[in-house]
């Protein structure tokens, strides 16, 4: 007889801390699914990680989303463009939480 296992994430094992009120902004904002799939990888990789930015490269990216890199490439300078991400001055992203700033 086979074993069946289910999956069963624990908060123990980590988590990511966004606001409710971010994350409902984000939903009224008009986005593409590949743009809030790399929003969400953006804040794992820093509120999950309690940082404000995070290195990236578009392979890691386009791996952990199986989203092709030149989609990703794309993608990642829309949100930039519209200002739901930005860039320090290593070159690391960060969420821009202050959505007021954010453009159409």
């Amino acid at each position: 007889m086979q074993e069946c296992f289910m999956a069963s994430p624990q908060l123990e094992d980590g988590s990511t801390q966004v606001a409710s009120e971010l994350l409902e902004m984000l939903l009224l904002w008009p986005c593409t699914f590949k743009q809030v799939k790399v929003w969400l990888w953006v804040a794992r990789c820093t509120y999950g990680r309690q940082r404000r930015f995070c290195a990236y490269s578009v392979e890691t990216i386009s791996s952990d989303l199986d989203i092709r890199q030149d989609h990703v490439q794309v993608v990642v300078k829309e949100l930039l463009g519209s200002r739901l991400l930005w860039l320090n001055d290593k070159g690391h992203l960060g969420i821009q939480k202050d959505y007021d700033k954010w453009l159409p």
